[in-house]
């Protein structure tokens, strides 16, 4: 089954045999994907399908199997917002930021240097989040804002940092 997300004005599709995974990265982006018409001609973001115990995924730029739902999901999440990153006009950067006032507040840094707690602790006090690992930037307008991807909290040794362990627990992270 062939689906389109839309984000803005941009398309980018979605082959998956599987509407619970769908379901996942609609969830995952705040996206919702539409069923359309099966086009050969449209080559999707990602081609997903069941292998076995595992998964097929056909990028464009190659196929791989994996085994664990969560690979799956990674791959299949890149491929959507790579794909939202060539169809968009903004410049799209890897930061975090949030809203604060009439500004906004946008944070650089490498991997693993704090963007992502930086957000979610900008989220526990009551600010918009406009994304912890890309964000779309407008210098023409000055403008910050969302880009299509999900939250993602890092876990160091399987447990959730002692600021959001609770959370975690009761399912709100």
């Amino acid at each position: 089954m062939l689906y389109r997300l839309t984000w803005d004005d941009w398309l980018v599709y979605l082959r998956c045999d599987d509407r619970r995974f769908v379901e996942r990265v609609e969830g995952y982006l705040d996206l919702a994907a539409e069923a359309v018409e099966d086009d050969p001609a449209i080559t999707p973001a990602a081609d997903v399908a069941r292998n076995g115990d595992g998964h097929r995924v056909r990028l464009p730029y190659g196929e791989t199997a994996t085994a664990a739902w969560s690979d799956t999901a990674f791959l299949v999440l890149e491929a959507v917002a790579y794909g939202f990153a060539l169809a968009t006009k903004r410049l799209v950067v890897h930061a975090g930021g949030f809203v604060e006032g009439d500004g906004a507040v946008v944070c650089f840094g490498a991997p693993k240097a704090g963007k992502s707690r930086l957000a979610f602790a900008a989220w526990r006090h009551g600010l918009e989040v406009l994304g912890d690992d890309r964000i779309c930037l407008d210098p023409a307008a000055g403008r910050a804002s969302v880009y299509p991807k999900c939250l993602k909290i890092r876990l160091d040794g399987g447990s959730p940092p002692a600021d959001m362990g609770d959370l975690v627990k009761q399912g709100n992270a």
